[in-house]
């Protein structure tokens, strides 16, 4: 859910946890300021931000001409994840990662194993920026049926934008452990069967 107050994202809640203010969102989508919730180059450019807002514009543009969710991004496609969890698309990023994890750790054939990663990463490479620009569109949509004010929607969509670095980063880290500890695993397992052979 996002709050119409503050702007920021939480789970289903009577109070929002960032700004300590209790929702009434019915009231909210009732008294809306727009007639409808459609998503305007404006909205977009503001999710995405001033920076990269001309890169994402041009691919989403290009795609809407051929009516294809195919456009390549190359983060999307060597560090997809890590991108997903960049440009706060959490959900498919831990959807990714917790895959990413699982097939390690009960995939026993690295040739297989080597197979699926090649295949994700083109798979991320090929929809990345489509990704982005459905979760962008749902987003701004949600927002701009909960506002009642042009310019709080304004504000509201470009915090739920952007980038957040932490995220990627912290999960970069315990992703890198949890990797290690499969390693050691392996490797003590392998050397536990071969003194028990000797």
């Amino acid at each position: 859910m996002i709050c119409p107050k503050c702007g920021r994202e939480y789970e289903n809640s009577t109070e929002c946890p960032y700004c300590a203010s209790e929702m009434n969102t019915s009231n909210y989508s009732n008294n809306s300021y727009y007639a409808s919730s459609e998503v305007t180059t404006e909205d977009l450019e503001n999710y995405v931000g001033l920076k990269k807002a001309d890169y994402f514009l041009t691919k989403w543009s290009d795609m809407d001409a051929t009516a294809s969710k195919i456009s390549w991004n190359w983060p999307a496609f060597f560090i997809n994840w890590v991108w997903l969890l960049y440009r706060k698309m959490y959900a498919f990023g831990f959807a990714v990662l917790g895959f990413n994890i699982i097939s390690r750790m009960f995939i026993k054939s690295s040739g297989f194993s080597f197979i699926l990663s090649v295949v994700e990463m083109i798979a991320g490479g090929l929809l990345g920026n489509w990704i982005y620009k459905y979760s962008a569109e749902k987003k701004i949509k949600e927002i701009k049926r909960l506002s009642n004010d042009e310019e709080v929607a304004r504000r509201r969509i470009s915090m739920a934008g952007g980038v957040n670095i932490a995220v990627p980063i912290i999960f970069g880290v315990l992703y890198g452990l949890v990797i290690i500890f499969l390693v050691l695993l392996a490797v003590a397992a392998f050397s536990a069967r071969s003194t028990y052979n000797f």
